[in-house]
Formats: C-alpha cells, structure tokens, sequence
C-alpha cells in the first residue's frame, strides 16, 4: 500500500485529525489539497526525518539529498508541526528540531513561519476544545506581543520624545 494511501484511509476513513511525517504527502497534490481543505495537520520531525531519509541541509556545501517539503506543505496552506520523533534517540529537543528544519529550508524559516508553526501546535492539541480555545487565546495574544514590534514598532517605542514616552517621569 503506498503511503499516501495509508494516509489517505486514516484521515478520511478514520477522521484522523493529524499525521505523523507524512513526507510522501508532497507527491500528492490532491491530497494535500484534501489535508488543507479539512483543516488537517501534518506533524513533521526533522532530525530524524533527516536522520532516516537525508534530507538536504541547506547550509551543507554538498548540496545532496531530497528537498524537505515543510516549506511547500506551508506555502499551500497546510497546518503543520514541528515536533520530537524519539528525542533519545535523536538527542534533540523542540528548540533543535526548529533549528533542524531552518536547516532543511531552503533559506530557512521566517519569525512568521516559526510563529505560525508554534500556533499550529497548540491548535492541533489533544485537549478539550475549552481548554485549547483558552490556551489559543493566551498564544495568541503572545503572538501578538512579539509581531507588534514587526509590524508596530512606535507602539513599543518608549525611548525619551516618542510620542508614548512619559515626559512627567522621563520614560
């Protein structure tokens, strides 16, 4: 059976709502249609996805091995995440699978793309939909602390004669 096939039963004939590597995905277009459309996730694992299958390393000179699709699985609008597969055996944590996929990125990931990811996470959690709506709402807010700097930054200007100094104080 091939693996998109496997996939394919588990999510729609077993309403998986995410899986595991789905690197074969890539070679599917209609299915990855299907996975956006339904709102599915694709959990990624590079270290040992590079580990198992030699994905390229950008920053490696020899230039050799298949491109990792996590950046296509994201262009086309699939959640997706970055996880720990084994992390003994891997000896790695989720700080180092987010430096491992950068690696396996052509021109690594942006803030926006590591944010997005992040927030993928916790969407695809498996908890009570309460208590992830709770939990999004605090990433979410998180999120935009550290994107208004991006994107507002007289907003977090507070150096003397901006317009949100406090000049009775002089902060």
């Amino acid at each position: 059976m091939a693996d998109d096939d496997r996939i394919w039963q588990a999510m729609y004939l077993l309403h998986a709502k995410r899986t595991g590597h789905g690197l074969q995905l890539i070679h599917n277009p209609g299915m990855m249609n299907f996975v956006r459309d339904h709102s599915l996730c694709v959990e990624m694992y590079p270290s040992s996805n590079w580990q198992t299958n030699r994905f390229r390393l950008f920053d490696d000179r020899d230039g050799k091995g298949e491109v990792y699709p996590l950046s296509k699985y994201l262009e086309h609008g699939i959640s997706v995440t970055v996880n720990t597969d084994n992390r003994f055996i891997s000896d790695t944590d989720l700080s180092n699978e987010f430096l491992m996929a950068a690696r396996m990125t052509d021109g690594g990931l942006s803030r926006h793309e590591v944010l997005k990811i992040v927030r993928n996470g916790f969407q695809a959690a498996f908890l009570p939909r309460d208590a992830r709506d709770r939990l999004l709402k605090n990433v979410d807010d998180e999120i935009f602390e550290i994107l208004k700097e991006d994107f507002f930054p007289i907003l977090t200007d507070r150096t003397p004669n901006s317009v949100y100094s406090d000049t009775s104080t002089g902060n």
